[in-house]
């Protein structure tokens, strides 16, 4: 556990400056270690900031939704609807206005939504980083592409709106991948003479990787840090059964077999499709 104060000066009047306090809980693929931080801002004594007014966010609120993002560190602050100077340590933002679903809560703390964290994300990393963090909001179920598009429309002039809504409308013009594994396994199945009819499509209310069609087979690339939790364990068995259900089979990939052994893993896929054209013609 480690504190730190962010603070102007030792000296500040009662009322002088509006405090909000922040405990930031890092899990998951993060420290377990607890931080708890006072960050300070300066405000008029008769127009005190109220907490509500203030939100984590930029790399800050990245960090906090487990989304990849390199080194924070500084804490990053969004003001609503004025400007508040940055100091050691603390770095703010201002926004004109934000709706009721631009601000969620995690961990009991005001943090901007996965939506315009990822907003905010485009405005400052390249597109290989917003790509990554993007992949990974999917795989997490953060975000739609319908709440991104609103997001981006609501905050059309805020930094990272273009980049967000040309990076959305790129996907729509070729296969849609939501990480570099999936990316790596469409290749070899296009390298390998089996190429799927379908990648992210719907199936029974789920999002799936890739569809054969006419096999009724699914092939899923999963990673290990996507499906470690014992939540995601149960959800990931609760769509194959629903999946299962339906009369589709999955075929699931890991990133091992992907790169240890990814002739193995196309034959394997190439089997298991022939398989089910037997089973189906039956």
């Amino acid at each position: 556990m480690g504190s730190s104060s962010i603070s102007g000066s030792p000296r500040a009047q009662s009322g002088e400056w509006s405090n909000l306090a922040i405990c930031i809980v890092s899990t998951g693929v993060f420290t377990s270690s607890v931080i708890s931080l006072r960050i300070r801002m300066r405000t008029q004594p008769q127009r005190s900031l109220p907490a509500h007014q203030a939100m984590l966010s930029h790399p800050t609120a990245t960090r906090l939704w487990g989304l990849p993002v390199g080194s924070v560190p500084e804490i990053c602050v969004t003001v609503v609807g004025r400007n508040v100077s940055s100091r050691d340590g603390l770095i703010t933002r201002s926004i004109g206005k934000v709706e009721r679903k631009d601000v969620r809560r995690l961990h009991g703390l005001p943090v901007t939504s996965p939506a315009l964290t990822l907003l905010d994300l485009a405005g400052a990393e390249g597109k290989r980083d917003l790509r990554k963090a993007l992949n990974e909001a999917r795989v997490q179920r953060l975000v739609t592409d319908a709440e991104l598009h609103a997001t981006a429309d609501r905050h059309s002039l805020r930094r990272g709106a273009a980049a967000i809504k040309r990076l959305l409308e790129s996907e729509v013009e070729s296969f849609v991948t939501e990480s570099e594994a999936e990316a790596l396994c469409l290749r070899l199945m296009h390298e390998h003479g089996i190429s799927p009819d379908e990648t992210q499509a719907l199936v029974g209310g789920y999002r799936v990787d890739f569809l054969y069609r006419r096999e009724r087979l699914i092939v899923e690339v999963d990673g290990y840090r996507f499906h470690s939790s014992h939540g995601r364990f149960v959800e990931d068995r609760r769509r194959a059964a629903a999946l299962g259900a339906l009369g589709y089979v999955l075929h699931p990939f890991s990133w091992v077999d992907l790169t240890d052994s990814p002739s193995q893993a196309m034959s394997r896929l190439a089997a298991a499709l022939d398989v089910r054209r037997k089973q189906l013609a039956a």
